[in-house]
């Protein structure tokens, strides 16, 4: 190692340790404090928005990540997304969801099995841990594919952690069946020039074929594939390959408002 490279190591572990000493509540929390922070700056590399409740969160979390899980995330309750969600995890509790999901959509968002089978474990992981963790994932639960983002911060405690927070930011919902109808060569090639934006008319003449044939071939698609549009079936083609299993129409379900447990 160069003395270059030796000299810039020890400036940014300096510059690390004043933002510990500067959080820090007494010398003795410095040190774990230093490797919070440099964990928290990995933890934003997923995160690539220049303001985000992921950034808020983080920050908030590690100036007051002993206190109320209420005062870490009621700073953006407010103003978060509509696609995201927040819950919170106490010691011998269910997830509650104090800020639901609010994107228009007949999906039931979130399900039992996510939150059972994803959410909770990933925040006791976190709690035991006593360091956030963030992910960006592609999950099947409750019948859905589900695109998201997640940062889950535990109660900084030197005893048992008493609560973690849920930050959850969705990218899409789609539903998946057991039906797995097959494609051949020539769907692939239709689905492929509709996912480029190829309008029917413009794909029939690419392909030598009529309009009303190749409108016809999309039918027969659309009813294999559960699609009520074009649209739908591009998003269910694509979800279908993203998931590894088939997507397909989702049931219409009331929408939930305000806090419930799951």
């Amino acid at each position: 190692m160069t003395k270059t490279t030796v000299s810039a190591a020890r400036l940014q572990a300096d510059q690390v340790s004043r933002v510990a000493r500067k959080f820090a509540s007494d010398k003795g929390d410095a040190l774990g404090m230093t490797k919070t922070v440099v964990f928290a700056e990995k933890v934003l590399l997923v995160m690539r928005r220049n303001w985000s409740g992921f950034r808020e969160l983080l920050d908030a979390w590690i100036t007051h990540g002993g206190s109320t899980a209420e005062g870490i995330y009621g700073s953006i309750t407010r103003y978060r997304p509509a696609n995201s969600l927040i819950g919170v995890l106490r010691r011998d509790s269910d997830m509650e969801i104090m800020a639901p999901y609010h994107i228009q959509t007949d999906i039931e968002f979130p399900g039992k099995e996510f939150v059972q089978r994803e959410l909770i474990p990933a925040c006791r992981r976190t709690q035991m841990l006593q360091r956030p963790a963030s992910a960006r994932r592609s999950i099947v639960a409750d019948g859905q594919l589900i695109l998201l983002e997640w940062l889950l911060l535990p109660h900084k405690t030197q005893k048992n952690s008493a609560w973690c927070i849920a930050y959850v930011e969705i990218g899409f919902l789609l539903r998946v069946t057991h039906a797995y109808p097959s494609f051949d060569a020539a769907d692939r090639g239709l689905l492929q020039m509709l996912v480029e934006g190829y309008q029917t008319k413009e794909i029939a003449l690419r392909i030598g074929l009529s309009h009303r044939t190749v409108e016809h071939r999309f039918e027969k698609l659309k009813s294999r594939m559960g699609a009520r549009s074009l649209p739908h079936l591009v998003a269910l083609s694509i979800g279908r390959e993203v998931s590894g299993v088939p997507v397909a129409q989702s049931p219409s379900v009331a929408d939930s408002d305000g806090r419930h447990r799951v």
